[in-house]
Parts: C-alpha cells; structure tokens; sequence
C-alpha cells in the first residue's frame, strides 16, 4: 500500500523537500535537553543558599544575593547570569525564541555519556537597568518532563513512563520527585541514576523541536501521506489557477481588514478568509507586518482562527505593534506571553460587558455615506472624462481644447453658439470649415460693407456669372444707356414730347410710339386728320347705331373717307374695331407730345429693340445686387441715377474678381449653419487668421453645451464643490478605514459573547481558574482542554516558529496560517509550520527571496501582488534594476533632498576568534558619528527611520553599543533610540524603511590581509539580502565599509560577494545625481495653470518626476527649481488609475513621506475659476511645514 501511494508524488518535488529537509538536518544544533554538556553557559545552584533555592523552588522571586549571599560566588554568578541574559537576547533576535530554564535533576547512566535534566522550569527575569543584581528570577509555570528525556527511555530501554502517580511527589517537593524517578527508573535501567542539582540556562533549542517536526512531516510524505493542501499540490505537480487581479476598490461594505492597507492585501485577506492558499507578493520590511495584520484580522472577523509566524522576532514584535496601533491588541495572544491567562480573562470579562451595536452601526454608516461620495466622484469623473457619441469626445477633452484655444494668440472670444444639427454637420469638418472661413475672410468677407462696393453681396457665384454682369455694365455704361437717352432727348425735338427722366417713362413713350406704328402700318399718316369720332360712328354696325342721327349719305362719305386711308394692299376685318384702336393710339400721342401731326421716327424698331437691351440688362443687374434700402433699383431709376449706379458698377470692376469666390464661400458656409458666426466676425471686422480658432471655440463650447445638457451630473458641479467632494471622500475613507478594527473587535467578541452566555458553568469555571495566581497550566494544555474557548478568545496567535514549537503541539490548531517575512527563512522552518492550520498565507517578496521553498510553493498558491514603489535616489533605483528589480520610482522633494555616500576606512582589526575581523571600534564609531549627522541634516518628522544594517550579528553588536554611547553623549538617548535601529542583515525583512547606512564591519586583518568570509552574504541568496537591505533605503543611503572594492578577489566571489563588490565601487564613485525633471505636456489645462503660479512669483513645472516612474502634474514651490508642492488634477494619467483610494490617498500620502505637500486642482476648476485654484496653490505653499532637525552630530573624516 505504501508503495502504491508513493507514485502519487512528483519525483523532483520529493526530492526538493528531502534535500531542503536533509539541509536542515546536517547543521549541527545544540541541544542541552539530550546533554547537559551542550549548555552554552549555565548557572549552577549547587553552591546556592538553601534559603534561597527553597524560596526559588516555592515560586517566590529572588535575586542573586539571596542566592549568593557569598561576596565570590556572587560575582561568579552574576558573571554567568549575564552570559545567560545575552544568550537569550542573541537568540530572541535570532529565531525570536529565548527562554531562560531552570533544570532540576540530572540523569545519567552506565553505557552512556549524556546527562540529561529531567525537569524543565520555565523562569521569568526581571532585568534591572541599574545593576544586574537587583534582576530578579522566578519559577514560571508547572514544569514539563524532559522530552528527550521521555525520548531517550522510550528507544533505548522500551520504558514508557506514567507520570500521573508520582505528581504528588512534584507538588510536595522536587527533591522527593527526583527520588521517585531514580528509583522507579533504576529498577528497570543499569547504572540509573538522578542527582538533584538545578542548574539555571537556556536548554531549550527551538531548531531541535522544529527539526522533528520536518522529519516527522518527511516521514509521512515519504509514506504518501499529506493532509497539508499546499505541500500536497506542489508533490503532485498542482499549481493553483491565477485569478485576474481587480485593482479597484471594493464595496466598503465588504472591507473588514484592519488598518489602512492597499488593495492589494485587502484581496489577500478576502481570499485568504474563504480558506485558499495565497502568496502576498509584497516588498520586504516591517511594513508586511501590516499587510498580515490586515488578512489575520479579516479571517477573525469572518470567524476564523489565525496563526501568525515569522522567523524574525523583531517582525514578529512590529506586528504585535501593528494589532495595538490598531486597537484590536486583545484579539491577539503573543504564545511567549507568560501572562496568557490573565489576557485570556481579561478578555473573557471584556466581552460580557462589550456593546457591539455601535461600533456595526458607525461601520455601516460610513460605509454607506463613503459609497455614496465615491460613486459621486467616481460618476462625475467618468461621465467628465467619458467620450459621448456623436461627438467622440469627453467633456475633460473639450474643456482641455477650450482652454487650449482662449491661451492662444488672438484669443478668441465669441459667444456664437451653434445649434445641434449645425455642430454635427461640422463633426469632422472643422479644418475644412476653417480653411473656407479663412479664405472668405481674406476675400473680404469679414471686412467689405456695402458703402465699401456697389457690388456688395451681389449674388454672382461663378467668374462666367462674373463676366456677364461685367459685360452688362458696360453695355449699359458705354452704349445703351447714352444711346437711349440720345433717342429720348431726339424724341423730344421731333415729336414734341415731353423730357423721359426715367427708362420706364421712356418705355411708355416708346410703346406708344411702336403703337402708332402699328396703326401706321394699316393707314396712311392722312387718317390722324380725319374726324376720327365721326368716322368711328359712321362704321357702327346697325345693331350698335342705336341713338344716332347720322343720316345714310353722311355715313357713306365717312366710311369712303377712312377706306381711302387704308394702305394698298392691307386688309382690314375689322374696320370700326381697328379705327377705335388708331383713335386710342392718337388720343395718347396727343396727351405726350405738343404736335398735332404725327410723326414717328424713322430708327422706332432700333429704339425699341434698345430698350428692350437695356431693361433685360438692368433687370439682370437688379436680380443679383441686394436690394437697396430705399427700395429703388435700377430698372425703376432715373437716367442720372441709373448712369451714376452703372458708373460705380464700372469704376468696382475689379470687385468682381474675387466676388464669385466670396459669395461662394458664404453661401456653402451659411449652408453648414455659420450664418451668425460670420455676422459676428463683421460685426468684429475679425482679422481671418483667427477665424479657425474662431470657429473651434463655437464648434467646441457647443459640444460641451450639449454634452453638459445630456448629463445633469457634470452640469451641478463646479471646481469648488468637487473640491469639497474630493476631501470628504479622504477624510471619509480615513474613518472607514478606522471603524474596521472596532468592527472587528465587535464581530470577535461577540461570538465570544455567545459562547460564555450558551455555557455560563464552564465560563465560570475557566473565569475562576485563568484569574487565579496559581493558575499553572501551560498555554499547550489550556488549548487541549478548552481549544473553543482558546480559539473564540484569542483568534489570533502571534509567534515565531521557534516559539510555537516550543509552546503548543503539532496539530492543526488554527484555520489559516500567516507566514510572514520568511523570505530568507529556512525552508524546515516554514515546512514545519504549515501542518498548524487548514490553509496558509505567505507574505514575502518573492524576486528577492533566498529561501529555495517559497519559489516552488508560490504556484500552488493563488498569487496577489502587491505595487512595489520607490522612495529613493534615481541612481539607486538604477542599480537595482541592473540587478533585476523593478519598481515605480517617486519622485523626492527639493526640501528633503537624496544622496549617495561610499565611505572606505582604512581600519584593520583583530578577529574575536579565528576567521575574519568581523567588526573594529574604529567602524563602529564611525557609523554612530555617521548617524548623529544624518539625522543633524533632517528635518525630522514623526515617521522618519534611519536603519543601520551590519553585515554581520558582532558588528551589529558594536555599532549599537556606539549609537547607544553617542546617545549618552548627546544627551537625547530616548530621541536617538526612536529614530535610529540597528539590525543585522539577516533580520532585513524586519527592518523599517527609511534613510539606510549599510555597516559591512568586515575588515583587514593586522597583518593587512583580507579574508574572504562574509557571513550570509557569502552563502547562497546572500546576492538577495544585500537587495533586500538596499531597497529599504529612502532619501539617503551609506555604505560604510574598512576596504574598497579592488581589495576584493574577483576569482573567489560568490553571487553576493560580488554585488558587494558592486556596491562598494558603485557607492564610492556614485554617478552625478540627476533630479526629476519635468516632461513636455500636451495637457492646456496643467500648463494654463503653470504659467498663471508663474504669473504669481512662484516657481512651477509640468509632470515632474523620473521615467517610468510617478510624475507629478505640477510642482510648486517658493523658488524655482524648489518644489515641495505637488498639484494633482484629473489628466489621464490620474484617471488610469482605478482605485479611487490610491488617487485621492495613497499617492499623496507616498510623496508626503518624502517632503513633498499636495492640493488637487479640478479641470472645472482650472477652466472656471482658475484664479481659485491659483489662491488654493498659494495657501498649500504657505501652510507647509518647516520642520526641525535635531542639530546633532558632527561627521569628522575618517576616511582613508
């Protein structure tokens, strides 16, 4: 069956988790629980008082002179103490697991040489700061057997041990206990034997107890069994299916993560809370803290139980700081508290009073009223910002195009707004409509008035139109104009008429004229001196002689009378009729002209063929000229009129050139609906080359008309209510974002409420017992008695591994856990881990990570990641993308400005044993003195750091020994202490990002050899750690070193040897610095506002910043060249972003940490009312702060 299990696993994963286990196991750990002699330093009370070991052994405090009342022995005691109090110390920072023991009964026997301690007593110090003898130490709880103890007995003798019968010999006494061993052991076991010596010192060796586990955990994969999912998909080849990431904020409603924590860690959290395996992907600091923090106290919140971990005791500790920050400390239960019974209390007698109703209700009503401003915001950007059809643009983008146009020159400025139908015939056509009312205003067609051209607006629209008018003119002008008149004034002499002044009134004598011919034509001139009346009686039919007295013969005579008028050869029907029409013809000449006779001239067919030349051309000339005012046209003129009108007709010739042009021009314009553009630009006699603009600045305030019209969203808000929207969704989100943790508080103590109300006897009972003082289970055998209790009051466990694999047993005990800055972690620790809960989170930075286990488990987790931004010096973002990685660099302020330092000593040391100098005074001093300075040039603010990283645990020692002394010597310990850390590089996922100063203590030796050992930076990711320390660095960073990089072998360097080669020649000859600089924009709207904060004496520039990285829209500050005032606006680039938290948030809170201040200045604002926002940036400059600096510190040159 084993056998048949085995295949199930992947052959190489199998073989990566032996090798990381059998890796583990070839460091030879000590381990004074198998034998005492591997006790590092211990104190033995052999030689103590009786008086005082009995008071010890009663679990009363005492100190060593109630020991060693002996002057000699006492200070051999205190000296050994002392070794015990910094073995602890060193191992807290180490593995964040160190306890100091009391060992009462040693057993030894015959075939071996162990001896080993039988029971184990936890001990509480109490260190004093004054003198070491005031310490004072104290049995803890009740003691464990010795498990290697049980160990040894089980494989070598088959002995298994019931130690229920010989605990009342515990409780009346040690000694009789040891007794009691001794001889029930020896009975069964040769040579046994038990002396009761106490002997005080750190027996216990976490990295044993974590060896066993891995192995154990070994032994069952290598039998094909794996209840771990994770360890079980990455042996069966499993990777996990990657989610697309959502960048944008959830509801508010759904956010139950603790502390103000990116997106990132927020999708984590929810994940994590729905029991998925997760890898947080996020750069390595004490911050990650935060970010586990955030996912713990959701998986809480949603009832579930969390174990935190972290190698780093330190991290371990910012964590813990974390949970207080944010008010939900009593949620969590640090397992190396020796108080946890009375935690566990307190928390049981908290819930019974708790009221949970208004921290929900304050959750809930900020999140609805956060909802509602941020979808204000979020609709009113996006509808702003939005392009609308048909117009393919956005409001953003024609308010840019506006602004754009009132900063050009010429700066138009109509108010003409087009309708609807108009702007849509335009879309697309602007440059056609604005070539075509340029050249319409170059013909004239903004400028000419009628008193400038007779033919003003003529209606001629082609050059042969042109032409024929032209000719028109100048027939009438040249030839038929004075023709006529020649012929009326010839009219006049010979037919006695009266003077035409008018071409109608000479049509009138003409038409009479031609009438009068026409009745010539039928009789001869004699029949004008007939009596033409008589003779119209005398040639009436009968039926019309009605009336008449006209005798027969008097008829005849004058009918023969008009006949013999009658021209040869015409014929005439109707004789009466035609003389009545000859008779009407005389009465009008006789009413014109002054003669009696007739008289026709003989050119009649050429004046009346003139006359019709003429009335056809001047009726032309009328159609396409514009009607005058007066009414009057040329066909109905006078002679003198009609000749002056022609003559300036003749004179304007030349108008006609460009005349059919123009007109067609305005007519195709007036076609595409610019009809009151063009009046405007008469009315303004516009220069045509800002008729495009013109043009553009009607077309586009009509679309952002027409665009505000379709949303009533954009058209209530203006520049100073999106203001005050903006600043109420920060400071709303900020008290969201703190109504969480007593959201959370809530959720877990009700539960735990629940639970105490639903077993009242129980409750009492562990009430009874948590709260008294001889309360002495360990915080293991609480959870094995009450695990739901445990797990309802504390749903947060905060350990490292050592410390867990110390304090509770190797069984599921929560529902997730938390690993967290185990990048450089050993893979057995964090295997040993993970069978402690039913899902894990791991929260490391996985490009920089040295721990072999984390890249092969990353695929079967479900991967976020977490935005890596840099706050440091271009040139360092520089050299760590050389070296693979990659982040979004920020921009550094001109107050707080960056710098690079390489300072090489010239020191030599002695080593502390054999192997390298790992440390000199002579460094350390200098990297203290190095640290007074820097922080003398800061302007120093509550979150600033500055952290000094050794490459090495001795030299860390030494440099904080002397940053320690320095604070003495300044008088302001407490202040340096707050400010200043100092670590040791493998600690470096636990250190505070800030200003760095690398110490890499290493030194020559006095002979003047250097020796290439590096510690962890010589070994395998030591490459990765010197990464990790160098992207903590902020505004400065030193490397301070006792060699420079040509001291260095290049043929015996390792990975991270030869970075730190790199980094030392990089640092001592540092590239000249480049400042952000700005970038040309095409945004109106920044620029409009720069040159207005000009325009006020303050210095500006666009998108500042550095490539690839963040640019600030505009900078500002009192100087040019000093900007500390970021001015952010919604360009593209802010609404690219989809969090709406880290727009209005998280960027300037990022580059407020780097000196800089920040104002938002609307669009709407800008175009509105841009003297607002100019007040707005005036104000922001003024109001920032100065800051102090601590005026410590001057740097003597120590350097070779």
């Amino acid at each position: 069956m084993e056998n048949a299990k085995k295949p199930l696993w992947k052959v190489e994963a199998l073989e990566k988790l032996e090798k990381w286990n059998e890796s583990y196991l070839e460091k030879k750990e000590r381990d004074p629980l198998s034998n005492i002699s591997a006790l590092k330093v211990g104190l033995d009370l052999s030689n103590a008082s009786p008086n005082g070991r009995s008071r010890l052994l009663s679990y009363v405090k005492v100190t060593l002179p109630q020991l060693f009342p002996n002057p000699t022995l006492l200070t051999a005691a205190k000296r050994d103490f002392l070794q015990i109090l910094a073995q602890r110390k060193a191992e807290m920072k180490q593995s964040g697991y160190g306890q100091i023991s009391l060992a009462v009964g040693i057993a030894r026997w015959n075939g071996s040489s162990r001896q080993m301690p039988i029971l184990i007593y936890p001990l509480e110090v109490e260190e004093s700061e004054e003198d070491p003898s005031k310490d004072t130490i104290k049995l803890g709880r009740r003691p464990m057997v010795n498990p290697s103890f049980l160990n040894a007995m089980r494989s070598d003798f088959g002995i298994e041990f019931d130690f229920s019968s010989m605990e009342q010999n515990l409780d009346s006494g040690q000694d009789q206990f040891i007794s009691q061993v001794a001889k029930e052991v020896g009975e069964m076991v040769y040579g046994f034997s038990a002396e009761p010596r106490s002997i005080v010192g750190c027996f216990i060796n976490p990295a044993i107890i974590i060896r066993d586990r891995a192995s154990r955990l070994m032994a069952d994969i290598e039998s094909g069994k794996c209840e771990v999912k994770i360890l079980r998909d990455f042996l069966e080849g499993k990777e996990a299916l990657q989610r697309v990431e959502d960048k944008e904020d959830c509801d508010p409603h759904d956010e139950k993560e603790a502390g103000d924590v990116p997106n990132s860690a927020r999708r984590a959290a929810r994940l994590a809370s729905m029991g998925q395996n997760i890898f947080l992907d996020a750069p390595a600091s004490s911050g990650s803290s935060a970010l586990a923090l955030a996912i713990a106290s959701r998986c809480a919140c949603e009832g579930k139980s969390v174990i935190y971990s972290s190698p780093l005791g330190a991290q371990k500790e910012a964590f813990l700081q974390c949970a207080k920050d944010e008010g939900i400390e009593g949620l969590v239960l640090d397992v190396d508290d020796p108080e946890f019974p009375r935690a566990v209390d307190s928390q049981l007698v908290d819930s019974l009073n708790f009221q949970s109703e208004e921290a929900v209700t304050n959750f809930n009503r900020l999140a609805d009223e956060l909802v509602g401003v941020r979808s204000r915001l979020s609709n009113y950007f996006g509808n702003l910002h939005k392009k609308v059809e048909p117009w393919d643009l956005s409001a953003y983008q024609v308010l840019e195009k506006l602004l754009m146009l009132s900063s050009k020159k010429g700066r138009p400025s109509n108010r003409v707004r087009l309708d609807e139908d108009a702007a849509k015939n335009l879309k697309g056509r602007l440059e056609e409509a604005s070539k075509k009312l340029e050249r319409f205003g170059r013909l004239g067609g903004f400028s000419l008035k009628p008193e400038d051209t007779p033919w003003y607006k003529a209606s001629i629209f082609t050059p042969k139109e042109a032409s024929a008018a032209k000719e028109r003119v100048e027939r009438v002008a040249s030839s038929l104009l004075p023709k006529i008149q020649a012929q009326a004034e010839r009219a006049v002499k010979e037919c006695g008429f009266p003077q035409a002044s008018t071409v109608e009134e000479w049509g009138k004598h003409v038409t009479m004229l031609n009438n009068l011919r026409k009745a010539l034509d039928l009789f001869s001139p004699e029949i004008f001196e007939l009596d033409l009346p008589s003779i119209l009686e005398a040639t009436q039919s009968k039926e019309e002689r009605t009336g008449s007295s006209m005798g027969f013969w008097e008829r005849k005579r004058l009918q023969k009378q008009a006949k013999s008028c009658i021209r040869q050869g015409v014929r005439v029907e109707d004789l009466h009729g035609t003389l009545q029409a000859v008779l009407l013809q005389y009465q009008r000449w006789r009413s014109y002209s002054s003669n009696s006779k007739v008289a026709v001239p003989d050119d009649l067919e050429e004046m009346v063929a003139d006359l019709e030349a003429l009335n056809s051309d001047l009726t032309a000339l009328d159609a396409i000229l514009p009607a005058p005012s007066s009414g009057s046209v040329l066909s109905s003129g006078d002679f003198k009129e009609i000749e002056s009108k022609i003559s300036d007709l003749k004179k304007a010739e030349k108008s006609l050139e460009t005349l059919p042009e123009r007109e067609s021009l305005e007519r195709e314009l007036r076609d595409m609906g610019l009809e009151d553009l063009i009046a405007d630009f008469r009315a303004r006699q516009l220069d045509p080359s800002f008729a495009g603009d013109e043009l553009q600045l009607a077309w586009y305030a009509s679309v952002f008309d027409l665009i505000v019209q379709s949303s009533p969203l954009i058209a209530s808000q203006d520049g100073h209510l999106l203001s005050e929207t903006a600043q109420r969704f920060s400071d709303l989100d900020r008290l969201h974002i703190k109504s969480i943790s007593p959201l959370i508080k809530s959720s877990c103590m009700s539960r735990l409420s629940e639970f105490l109300y639903s077993n009242p006897k129980e409750a009492n009972d562990w009430h009874s017992r948590l709260s008294s003082p001889s309360f002495d289970l360990s915080l293991a055998q609480f959870e094995a008695e009450c695990p739901s209790l445990f797990r309802l009051a504390k749903p947060i466990l905060a350990s490292t591994p050592a410390s867990i694999s110390t304090a509770l047993p190797n069984k599921p005990l929560a529902d997730v856990l938390i690993v967290d800055g185990c990048q450089n972690g050993q893979s057995s620790e964090i295997m040993s881990l993970l069978p402690l809960a039913k899902s894990c989170v791991i929260v490391a930075d996985l490009s920089l990570s040295a721990s072999p286990i984390l890249a092969s488990l990353a695929p079967c987790a479900q991967k976020v990641e977490a935005k890596r931004w840099a706050e440091c010096d271009e040139r360092l973002q520089k050299f760590l993308s050389e070296n693979g990685v990659e982040r979004t660099l920020l921009p550094p302020s001109s107050r707080d400005g960056t710098e690079i330092s390489g300072h090489a000593l010239t020191g030599q040391g002695v080593p502390r044993s054999s192997g390298p100098v790992e440390s000199t005074s002579q460094e350390a001093e200098y990297v203290a003195r190095l640290a007074a300075f820097r922080l003398g040039q800061r302007a120093l603010r509550p979150s600033y750091h500055l952290s000094i990283i050794a490459l090495n645990p001795a030299h860390a020692e030494s440099v904080a020994e002397a940053v320690k002394k320095m604070g003495m010597r300044e008088k302001c310990p407490e202040l340096v202490s707050s400010y200043i850390s100092v670590s040791d590089i493998s600690n470096v996922a636990s250190i505070q990002r800030g200003d760095v100063i690398i110490a890499v203590g290493y030194s020559k030796m006095s002979d003047g050899r250097l020796l290439q050992q590096f510690g962890r930076v010589q070994d395998e990711g030591g490459d990765r750690l010197l990464l990790s320390a160098l992207c903590l660095a902020e505004s400065k960073l030193d490397v301070v070193s006792s060699f420079r990089a040509e001291d260095l072998d290049e043929s015996r360097l390792t990975a991270g040897t030869k970075l730190l080669k790199d980094l030392l020649f990089w640092s001592q000859n540092p590239p000249e610095f480049t400042p952000p600089s700005p970038s040309a924009s095409s945004n109106t709207l920044v620029r409009d506002l720069e040159e207005r904060v000009r325009r006020e004496g303050y210095g500006a520039v666009e998108y500042l910043g550095y490539k690839d990285g963040v640019k600030i829209p505009l900078a500002v500050g009192r100087k040019e060249g000093e900007f500390d005032l970021a001015v952010f606006t919604d360009d593209a680039k802010f609404m690219s972003i989809p969090s709406l938290r880290l727009r209005y948030r998280g960027i300037p809170d990022m580059l407020r940490s780097l000196g800089w201040g920040s104002v938002f200045a609307w669009s709407v604002g800008m175009f509105v009312d841009p003297d607002r926002q100019i007040e707005k940036v005036a104000k922001a400059l003024n109001a920032k702060p100065g800051g102090k600096s601590m005026g410590i510190g001057d740097l003597e040159d120590d350097k070779g």
